[in-house]
């Protein structure tokens, strides 16, 4: 079968349903497969049965291709998904034609990432419905970075940027798997908070499943033995074995403590956390899996949310508050603080320490606030504190209002009633 040159190569054949979507450089085609169209006086096509394999070759509307990307494409059910390097374009392939996915909010983002991209890989995640794409680049320094982003359907738009770089990704039975990249895993690239994507050497051929999401429980071993500020203990066997990385609770148990490394060889499994427990008998204690790590890494999960609204007006933000997880708490001085407790008077006068405030008083991680700023003002939330299952704390702007003839008579922490420093009498 003959198509026209000048619409580049062929870099991609798909079969769908009875057709044969091929994808060039520069154009995207359906080729009937054992049949063909007859055109009347109208322009109207009608398919009649052709003994050729390949039938008459009907391009899809729009001046897209793949460029020499064929890496990039996957499919779901009757949707197939492709970039086109050349254009700065995302595409998706579905009954209403192509439609250029890049301009549900990312036009200009994808226009300056796929210019010097050198690889563009795409896989389908059946199981949460997204379209993941991981591009290979540089930026204007010709520094090379790569980053993934996700695609959803049923929210018209790019849902969120991941914390991997994958080689490829398949989806079976509902169950998504992907494979590290051969270039990141093997190199000292990080994310953007500094995290690397380098995983052990046994990682780097092997496949990982995504969206495993279970909970255990196991009660420790013997079942009279009383663990006392240890890191290693034993559990209960079972069919599923505690993984490395899982996250811990139970009473005992600090937070933020989770499996450093697991041997279930027999029963029971012995276990090693990051932090040190205090278990009493009989203890049961329950493993969850972890969020936002990938390939035997640990990475950050952050928010990013931009107010645009009634672009004209001066706004003022005092609180931000939010419901979810443990929130990061920061002791006094920066590091373990214990010296903060509630204190009573007696009848007598004497102070009395009724004992210490645990819950601000540890370093805990969780969710923070990294930068808060608008083009007038830029402000800190120090940490967020809990009431009744929300998490709370005011905004301080930060001074910056210079000094001497450079002082800024518009900073808001300038204006308002302030303290006089110097009082004197009319005669001195």
């Amino acid at each position: 079968k003959d198509l026209n040159p000048i619409n580049g190569s062929i870099q991609k054949l798909f079969a769908r349903d009875t057709d044969l979507v091929t994808f060039c450089e520069n154009k995207v085609f359906k080729i009937l497969a054992k049949k063909d169209a007859l055109f009347n006086a109208d322009g109207n096509s009608s398919v009649t049965s052709n003994k050729a394999v390949l039938g008459q070759s009907v391009p899809f509307s729009g001046e897209y291709g793949i460029s020499k990307n064929p890496e990039s494409f996957a499919s779901q059910s009757y949707r197939l998904y492709f970039a086109d390097k050349a254009r700065g374009a995302v595409l998706r392939l579905s009954r209403d034609g192509i439609t250029n996915i890049a301009e549900k909010g990312m036009k200009d983002w994808f226009k300056d990432n796929l210019y010097w991209a050198e690889k563009i890989v795409g896989s389908y995640d059946d199981r949460k419905e997204q379209y993941n794409m991981s591009i290979l680049t540089m930026d204007d320094n010709q520094s090379p970075y790569a980053k993934t982003l996700s695609y959803v359907e049923e929210k018209r738009g790019w849902e969120s940027f991941k914390s991997y770089i994958h080689e490829d990704g398949i989806s079976h039975k509902n169950t998504y798997y992907t494979f590290p990249s051969n270039l990141y895993s093997r190199s000292n690239a990080t994310d953007p908070y500094g995290v690397n994507y380098y995983t052990s050497p046994h990682n780097f051929a092997e496949m990982f499943q995504h969206n495993i999401d279970f909970r255990i429980k196991r009660a420790i071993k013997p079942s009279a033995t009383r663990y006392d500020n240890v890191a290693t203990i034993q559990i209960g066997g079972g069919t599923i074995k505690p993984l490395i990385g899982m996250n811990v609770v139970g009473n005992g148990v600090p937070e933020d403590t989770y499996i450093t490394s697991v041997s279930c060889d027999m029963a029971p499994c012995t276990i090693s956390l990051n932090n040190l427990v205090f278990l009493d008998e009989d203890e049961e204690l329950e493993f969850t899996m972890p969020r936002n790590r990938f390939y035997d890494i640990p990475h950050y999960s952050m928010l990013k949310t931009v107010f645009n609204r009634d672009q004209g007006s001066v706004k003022r933000f005092k609180t931000v508050n939010y419901e979810g997880s443990q929130a990061k708490i920061i002791p006094n001085g920066g590091s373990t603080y214990v010296t903060n407790t509630h204190d009573l008077y007696d009848y007598t006068g004497a102070l009395v320490n009724t004992g210490i405030i645990i819950e601000d008083n540890y370093d805990k991680l969780g969710w923070f606030v990294e930068r808060l700023e608008t083009d007038m003002q830029v402000g800190s939330v120090r940490e967020f504190v809990n009431k009744e299952n929300k998490w709370f704390d005011y905004i301080r702007g930060k001074d910056n209002t210079g000094l001497g003839n450079l002082i800024d008579t518009g900073e808001f922490s300038l204006q308002g009633l302030g303290w006089g420093t110097l009082i004197g009498d009319e005669d001195e």
